[in-house]
């Protein structure tokens, strides 16, 4: 089992989620945020397409997940952090 920490600014999410545990050998972040939005109940994946809704970004310890070579695929160990953050539009 892996433990991966999470942070989020998702306030409407039904469960506020610090940590998830991974059941997974080698967890990749798509099987770790596929995970998450079971809990939270929000959405994070477009899994047609295979990549993160567009408002959202996605870090792994403070690294933005579209500059990993493997992107979804990239694999997480023990203890990484997993930052989930929706971005806020402002308009007028």
């Amino acid at each position: 089992m892996t433990e991966i920490l999470v942070q989020s600014n998702f306030t409407g999410a039904k469960r506020k989620v610090d940590s998830i545990d991974l059941q997974a050998r080698n967890p990749s972040l798509i099987s770790c945020l596929t995970a998450l939005e079971e809990v939270m109940q929000v959405k994070v994946v477009n899994v047609e397409l295979g990549e993160v809704y567009p408002d959202i970004i996605v870090t792994v310890n403070g690294m933005d997940s579209n500059f990993f070579p493997e992107m979804l695929a990239t694999k997480l160990n023990e203890g990484d952090m997993l930052g989930i953050s929706f971005i806020a539009m402002g308009g007028g």
